[in-house]
């Protein structure tokens, strides 16, 4: 009975921690008049979108890059300019930022006590004239109307906001980060009805005005942050600086871990453990208990294979259903993930657990995992 109620809680937390649907706001288009002027409402989004800078730390990026250019000049908002920062790269990334409209910064390698990506960031925004600075990496895809949303939204809400991508997953090996994008975004608070306290930012995509980002210090004060959208966010908070969470939807796009997967292990060994030890308490406790629940059905289902109890089968055959469907559900949200994959659930789930006590042991003994050519403390 116990198993089962756990099951049953398990599904009511995961209605809790993923009731939210937070999407960038409607660009709100108007279409061009029959003399091809501009409409007022196409010109006021135009205008907005001319004050960000976007700033793109690049390494070794060579494959991702292209394709977010070519997504950025298609914009039907153009930014007022495109910064790609060459964070020391190892291929030809500096060559294909030249081929481009984009402005080329060649940084040497990071100084000690940095973070690659901090250091790139921070000098793109060193070098950024726009009012708002629009921070992407270089995975991200984007509609031609996602710089009109993320304006938009941007004004509608007037504070710093931040957008997780729709994870695209084309390899069977990319359906292991099944679990791990999923508790990314409860962890963050993001799809809780009863807070908006989220814990940081998501780094792929993050539109803070200038005059914000320099007075919190910038990525300086994060300089040794494997996690710096999620210490951005805590600096924000230090100063009472309030911050809004997305989803990219149709929108806004990435696929993460495209080398293979010893770089999606490595990617996901480098942050998670040290993302969960910064959970605020309460939504730490209703992920254990969601996987506790998704666990246990599993679990008493094979249990009652062996034991040959026809009815437990039956109900416990049932639940997993209701899990299964559960789970699809919230991935339709989040990403690509096939019906099959999360179907095997517990394959996936059991990657997650091991990958998760790796990273948990390697925070804990402060030991280093290798990420785009660099060893980086965790």
């Amino acid at each position: 009975m116990t198993a089962m109620i756990t099951c049953i809680a398990g599904l009511l937390i995961g209605f809790l921690l993923f009731y939210r649907k937070p999407y960038l706001e409607a660009a709100d288009i108007q279409s061009e008049d029959m003399d091809g002027q501009d409409s007022e409402g196409l010109i006021n989004r135009r205008t907005s979108c001319k004050k960000i800078s976007v700033i793109i730390p690049a390494r070794n990026e060579a494959e991702n890059l292209p394709n977010l250019l070519l997504d950025l000049k298609r914009q039907d908002c153009p930014p007022f300019e495109i910064i790609c920062v060459d964070d020391f790269s190892e291929d030809n990334t500096s060559d294909l930022i030249r081929q481009s409209d984009a402005k080329l910064i060649s940084i040497p390698d990071k100084p000690k006590g940095w973070v690659g990506k901090t250091w790139a960031c921070k000098c793109g925004a060193a070098r950024a004239e726009g009012e708002l600075l629009l921070f992407l990496d270089a995975d991200v895809r984007l509609s031609p109307s996602a710089l009109s949303k993320i304006a938009r939204t941007y004004q509608k809400e007037g504070c710093v906001i931040s957008v997780q991508p729709f994870h695209t997953v084309r390899k069977i090996y990319e359906q292991f980060s099944f679990f791990f994008s999923i508790i990314l975004l409860a962890g963050n608070g993001m799809g809780f009805p009863f807070s908006r306290r989220y814990i940081g930012l998501f780094g792929p995509v993050i539109l803070i005005p200038a005059k914000t980002y320099h007075d919190i210090g910038g990525h300086s004060t994060v300089q040794r942050s494997i996690v710096d959208d999620l210490s951005i966010g805590e600096a924000l908070k230090r100063q009472k600086i309030p911050f809004s969470l997305f989803m990219g939807g149709a929108d806004i796009s990435f696929r993460m871990y495209s080398g293979g997967f010893r770089e999606l292990c490595q990617g996901w060994i480098k942050n998670f453990a040290v993302g969960a030890a910064r959970t605020p308490v309460h939504l730490l406790v209703m992920i254990i208990l969601w996987l506790g629940g998704c666990t246990a059905v599993f679990y008493e289902l094979i249990h009652a294979v062996f034991a040959g109890k026809g009815e437990l089968i039956a109900i416990y055959a049932g639940l997993y259903v209701v899990w299964v469907i559960a789970l699809r559900l919230i991935s339709r949200r989040i990403g690509s993930f096939s019906t099959a994959a999360i179907a095997l659930y517990p394959v996936l789930l059991t990657f997650f657990f091991l990958t998760f006590l790796i990273s948990t042991f390697r925070k804990v003994f402060h030991l280093s995992v290798t990420w785009k050519g660099r060893k980086i403390k965790i």
